[in-house]
């Protein structure tokens, strides 16, 4: 992100460490049979998946009060990545396989009183097949960035934020972005 766009970005433990931080919602690191959660380095939900974390989102009229902004001027940062990485295992294959999608959602500062935070993009980027992989890969870290395909994802956010940028040249967003 900083080669390519010049995004600075802050170590994710800066982010944990806010007091603001505290408020957001838990990732349960859990197990079912049909499911498993698990949390990045300790990290929150940023974007509400709960009814109660939504209504804490919207309890202030003021789109600065809401606790995305105040997380970003907590930290005194000017914007928040979000990403949720999602494995599904296709029913339909007689081996296992992981089928990835990747959620991003890209926030900045409220423009304005009541408006915020501001979307720059979110969006979602995956593949329609896995790939079969054992379970003795597991332990490797190289073993899964390929089961992900680690690559194929970034290489498909990369065409898509590349696309989005010119999309956004198109029809004029950055005399839009200039005026802030």
């Amino acid at each position: 992100m900083h080669e390519r766009y010049g995004v600075r970005l802050v170590p994710t433990a800066q982010v944990v460490a806010s007091p603001m931080y505290a408020a957001l919602d838990e990732i349960a690191d859990e197990k079912t049979q049909v499911e498993i959660s698990r949390s990045y380095q300790g990290t929150k939900n940023l974007i509400p998946t709960s009814i109660g974390a939504l209504m804490g989102n919207i309890s202030s009229a003021f789109a600065a009060d809401r606790p995305d902004a105040r997380l970003m001027s907590d930290v005194g940062i000017d914007g928040l990545i979000s990403v949720t990485l999602d494995l599904d295992i296709p029913t339909d294959n007689e081996s296992i396989t992981l089928r990835p999608m990747m959620s991003i959602r890209v926030i900045g500062p409220p423009n304005g009183y009541t408006i915020g935070p501001t979307v720059y993009t979110e969006g979602i980027v995956g593949s329609k097949a896995g790939v079969a992989f054992s379970e003795s890969e597991l332990d490797s870290i190289d073993a899964l960035n390929r089961i992900v395909r680690k690559d194929e994802l970034m290489a498909a956010l990369t065409r898509a934020l590349d696309e989005l940028e010119a999309q956004e040249q198109e029809v004029g967003y950055q005399a839009i972005w200039s005026l802030k």
